[in-house]
């Protein structure tokens, strides 16, 4: 038995080297990924990678949102001698590149997937620009109408209300025209016409409150008054007699705490034809020889009109 155990060990050697030991070779990157079809006018080609679909489809959108905003902006710059209404701004640029670069692509087509490795996808993306033009401008005449209702509520208000929530409006509304300048270079048939009409309707309108508003200020305390003045001329309000009424009445107090600090409250009522519309407190914990306008007003002046006054 001893004399066959050489052969018999022999023979698992050799049986085992005959076996074949198979190793998948790595699929090659296809065509489409590296030679993506070309883009039209219509459609531009996209390709992604990722660790499943889903990653490789939204980094392929990513890849069209940068190269986008890069042709929207540099289009923007060759046309923009032609905008009206003021849109053209050299700063504007950097600010449609930004804007591009907020789209949200819903409307494409996934032309080509393929499983790579078991973490490895290829995809071919293709979106249709006119289905993001007419999204994208859907979307902007939807915010609009929300504008619109907007203006209509604030201009049954008082005027001082008016003053305040016409800035926040203008404010919103004025950064719409990077979207608009964006509309017009991916589609010169677009009329840019009446969103901005609408933008001038409101700073008109502002612009005539600025003239016509006063704010008459009552207080017990004459250099924080002025103090107020000053903030609200800076502001862009009138002082002045009015049925706009600011009442602002400083108490003072020692601290009962053993620091000998001396404490101001401000209180704050804005009215209009006796009716309270806006009310606020201050309050400003000093040394005895600290005045308390200084401190106040540093603090004041950093606000906006719409925090300082706090109408309702």
């Amino acid at each position: 038995m001893k004399r066959f155990l050489p052969f018999f060990f022999l023979f698992l050697l050799v049986g085992c080297g005959n076996h074949n030991v198979y190793v998948s070779k790595p699929k090659p990157i296809p065509n489409w990924y590296l030679n993506p079809p070309k883009s039209t006018q219509q459609f531009v080609y996209v390709t992604g990678s990722g660790v499943d679909k889903k990653e490789a489809v939204l980094n392929a959108l990513n890849n069209f949102i940068s190269r986008y905003s890069v042709t929207i902006s540099s289009n923007f710059e060759t046309k923009s001698e032609s905008f009206g209404g003021g849109l053209y701004n050299k700063n504007s640029v950097n600010n449609i590149k930004a804007t591009v670069k907020k789209f949200e692509v819903s409307n494409y087509d996934l032309i080509k997937v393929q499983k790579q490795s078991f973490d490895k996808f290829f995809v071919l993306v293709r979106v249709d620009i006119n289905k993001l033009y007419e999204n994208v401008k859907n979307q902007l005449d939807n915010r609009f109408k929300e504008y619109q209702n907007e203006y209509h509520i604030i201009s049954n208000e008082n005027l001082l209300n008016q003053f305040v929530d016409l800035q926040k409006l203008l404010k919103k509304i004025q950064k719409e025209k990077n979207y608009i300048s964006i509309l017009k270079v991916m589609n010169n048939s677009f009329n840019e016409k009446s969103y901005l009409s609408f933008i001038n309707k409101v700073q008109n309108r502002l612009d005539s409150l600025k003239n016509s508003i006063h704010i008459q200020i009552k207080s017990n305390n004459y250099i924080f008054a002025e103090d107020i003045k000053k903030y609200l001329t800076n502001k862009g309000i009138k002082i002045g007699r009015s049925d706009i009424r600011l009442e602002i009445n400083v108490n003072k107090k020692n601290s009962s705490s053993y620091m000998n600090l001396v404490i101001y409250q401000i209180y704050m009522n804005v009215k209009y034809k006796n009716n309270t519309i806006g009310s606020n407190f201050f309050k400003v914990v000093t040394t005895p020889h600290s005045s308390v306008n200084g401190y106040l007003f540093n603090d004041i002046k950093k606000l906006s009109l719409e925090k300082f006054l706090n109408l309702k």
